[in-house]
């Protein structure tokens, strides 16, 4: 587990965010420039707040930004000892160009189409593999 600490003690004001300076401190460039970052799932009970899932970009001496958002009536203070997220590697990276999802316009039917007059909807149904008698069929 990759853990992120704040750079240092902040207050969060009651109902808004901040977007903060955080360190991964055993952060190696091998783990790439790019991490994922979530919220820790550790809950003391002490201040309640969100920390934004996010991609971020990490400098070389693992440095990045966390977006923190406090949706209580109180401020809320954040320890610069203990992590306020987990980053993780990110195993690929896409184009929107290459989404499967993208082209399902493409297989829908042209509708409306011509019925014929013979047309019954029990011809499309393939009863070779059941278990029916010639009858039941």
């Amino acid at each position: 587990m990759i853990e992120v600490y704040p750079d240092e003690d902040i207050v969060i004001n009651p109902r808004s965010e901040a977007i903060i300076p955080a360190s991964i401190l055993d952060y190696d460039i091998d783990m790439g420039r790019v991490l994922v970052l979530e919220d820790t799932t550790e809950d003391d009970g002490e201040d309640i707040y969100a920390v934004a899932r996010a991609i971020v970009r990490v400098s070389e001496n693992g440095r990045t930004m966390v977006q923190i958002l406090n949706p209580t009536a109180a401020a809320v203070h954040i320890n610069r000892e203990k992590p306020i997220a987990i980053a993780s590697v990110v195993g690929e990276i896409r184009t929107m160009e290459e989404a499967p999802e993208a082209d399902w316009p493409d297989r829908l039917p042209n509708l409306p189409q011509d019925v014929p007059a013979d047309f019954r909807p029990s011809q499309l149904v393939d009863l070779s593999d059941c278990n029916f008698t010639e009858e039941e069929k």
